[in-house]
């Protein structure tokens, strides 16, 4: 035996187990097994430790309930819930499918459309959204909502008179249930022409649109809309006056184009019947042929569903406004079938 080879025989590692004595491996066993039961009871720490994380995160204290839970809103400042968005369903309403197929169908003309859920913050459906078209009267938008946010400041006064016997806030009325170039043009100038333009690019973010150019896209005006919708510059009460302003306007023809056919109301309100009030202001200019530029711009408001969504149609070289009616048709009648459903 003095001269058999040394053999090394490793302590660990896998060829370890080959070389161990009956009584080696009795006392190998009974270490794994310890080490076993510490692992056991390491697990069973960590468990408890994570379920007692979460008890205390989804149970939280009467005190701090509403910091913590976001469904609760603070009803001391009422100005806040106008400011929180709810939750969005499991399903979203899609109007692409909508939009490809009046796209698809238009001739004899071009088009841009951004439509916004004004509820879930959210683009639903659009084409050409960010391409240039000019906005004509639509400008107006521009010049009223800051008109209306300097009367609230008090930097204007309502009474002041403006144009044509018109007050301040008769001027800022007419600019949009009339389209009175009159009361806008004053108002615009009051207001300061590049003025305006920095007020719209930077602090209304519309980095598209030029006041003084007359021009905007569908995404931009789109936005306008949800910054009235939102109105956070102004009162309740200042935006009752706007939306009626928006949403009752007379029919009228004034340059006897479409022998009365043609009027403010013409476009997207025609389209929708069932029910759905349509806040908007049209911008056109028709040269005896056909509408170089005809826009529409507008709050969808589907009263018996509580929800709300900006549009804004710019289109030109069409023949009439039948193709706006169209879309105003479609939309309506895939939205109400979502909303039943919602």
């Amino acid at each position: 035996m003095a001269n058999d080879p040394l053999i090394y025989v490793p302590k660990t590692g896998p060829n370890a187990a080959r070389f161990r004595t009956p009584k080696q491996r009795a006392k190998q066993k009974k270490k794994n097994k310890a080490f076993q039961t510490f692992l056991d009871v390491v697990v069973v720490l960590l468990v408890a430790g994570a379920t007692y994380a979460m008890f205390k995160l989804t149970n939280v204290a009467p005190e701090n309930q509403e910091i913590n839970n976001p469904s609760v809103i603070n009803t001391d400042n009422l100005d806040e819930v106008e400011d929180a968005v709810p939750a969005e369903p499991a399903y979203s309403l899609d109007l692409q499918p909508v939009i490809d197929t009046w796209m698809a169908t238009l001739s004899g003309g071009e088009a841009g459309v951004q439509i916004v859920d004004l509820d879930y913050e959210r683009v639903v459906g659009s084409a050409n959204a960010n391409e240039t078209f000019a906005t004509e009267s639509d400008y107006k938008l521009f010049v009223v909502y800051e008109g209306w946010r300097r009367v609230e400041t008090g930097d204007w006064s309502a009474t002041e008179a403006a144009y044509g016997g018109y007050n301040t806030e008769e001027c800022l009325d007419r600019a949009i249930r009339e389209s009175h170039s009159g009361c806008a043009e004053t108002l615009w100038g009051k207001i300061g022409r590049d003025n305006l333009e920095y007020i719209i690019q930077n602090n209304y973010g519309l980095e598209n649109s030029s006041a003084a150019g007359l021009t905007s896209t569908p995404s931009d005006m789109a936005r306008m809309m949800q910054i009235y919708y939102a109105h956070k510059d102004l009162s309740q009460e200042t935006w009752k006056k706007i939306a009626d302003s928006m949403l009752n306007q007379p029919i009228s023809d004034p340059a006897g184009l479409c022998g009365g056919s043609c009027d403010w109301r013409g476009g997207l309100p025609k389209g929708f019947t069932r029910g759905t009030n349509v806040y908007n202001k049209v911008g056109w200019r028709h040269n005896g042929a056909y509408w170089v530029s005809y826009n529409d711009v507008a709050i969808l408001e589907y009263p018996e569903y509580n929800r709300h969504f900006a549009i804004a149609v710019m289109t030109r070289g069409l023949a009439s406004t039948e193709r706006i009616i169209t879309l105003g048709d479609m939309i309506e009648e895939a939205t109400l079938a979502y909303l039943e459903m919602e």
